[in-house]
């Protein structure tokens, strides 16, 4: 989290972006907090999961300056919104439908697949 609040501060301060971007950036964050106060209720602690498509946003946001470079910023927004978006659904997802908290979770479709063959 401290990572991503430096490097929104660098690129407030530095680069001026699009309306757009700043409303998309902060609904994924709203979506991230919802998503830690579900697992905060739930399962008394934050849960922050170690999904594929979280890994997917980490790395794209390491790469985003390079991106910046090769496609621009409104193309590198898109991606970054877009997949950041996704894995915060997925993450409410798992934390909602999941009976215990494993924050190595893979992914919503891994985890369905385990709570198949679950014996009841």
């Amino acid at each position: 989290m401290v990572f991503i609040f430096s490097i929104a501060m660098v690129l407030i301060l530095h680069i001026k972006l699009p309306m757009w971007l700043l409303l998309c950036a902060l609904f994924i964050a709203l979506l991230r907090f919802i998503s830690y106060e579900i697992g905060f209720i739930k399962y008394h602690t934050y849960a922050s999961l170690h999904t594929y498509a979280n890994k997917a946003t980490g790395a794209l946001l390491c790469m985003a300056p390079i991106l910046y470079c090769l496609v621009g910023l409104s193309i590198t927004g898109i991606i970054l919104c877009v997949v950041a978006f996704v894995s915060s659904i997925e993450e409410i997802a798992i934390i909602a439908t999941s009976k215990e908290l494993n924050r190595d979770c893979k992914s919503l479709v891994v985890n369905m697949g385990k709570n198949k063959h679950v014996k009841k």
